[in-house]
């Protein structure tokens, strides 16, 4: 759970302060690479250490 607050509540912040504007192409690009991490993850039989990156795959693709 460390590693979503890691990756993810910096930029909400950040968004929410209107300091990070991402454009709709990166959020693409950001959400497709950690879904293919997640899919990585979850065949090696990752379990619970893909939950990082597939929450960030969700709130990328929110973004998009």
């Amino acid at each position: 759970m460390g590693a979503i607050i890691y990756r993810n509540v910096p930029a909400l912040i950040a968004l929410k302060k209107g300091t990070f504007q991402p454009s709709s192409p990166t959020c693409f690009i950001w959400a497709t690479i950690s879904f293919i991490e997640a899919i990585i993850i979850l065949s090696s039989h990752g379990g619970w250490a893909a939950t990082s990156t597939v929450v960030t795959t969700i709130f990328c693709f929110s973004l998009a």
